[in-house]
């Protein structure tokens, strides 16, 4: 369970998206929120930079998802770096590597 000290955020820099802090039930919806905006004004491909990222729980994950989800909307794609060790391995398990293009 996260504790009320639990803070993201999402920076837009050009055609990516760097995502901050923890990623959590707590964090998510408002994340959600803002990458939906920024994403409205990204024309093109989009990457999403998971350098920042402290920690996720499937929220986090299920953020992502739905990252990619709103660009396929659009004919675009989503690229992921820096993705953190514990949600590749939660993409494994969840059999959402190649949703997520983190397939080899």
């Amino acid at each position: 369970m996260a504790d009320a000290s639990s803070t993201a955020e999402v920076r837009v820099d050009g055609g990516r998206l760097d995502l901050v802090g923890e990623l959590s039930f707590e964090t998510v919806p408002g994340l959600l929120a803002q990458c939906e905006d920024m994403l409205r004004n990204i024309p093109g491909d989009v990457q999403v930079n998971l350098e920042g990222v402290s920690r996720s729980d499937s929220a986090g994950l299920a953020l992502l998802v739905e990252l990619v989800r709103m660009k396929r909307a659009e004919g675009k794609t989503v690229t992921f770096s820096h993705v953190p060790e514990q949600m590749q391995a939660m993409a494994l398990v969840s059999r959402l590597e190649e949703v997520l293009g983190l397939t080899a």
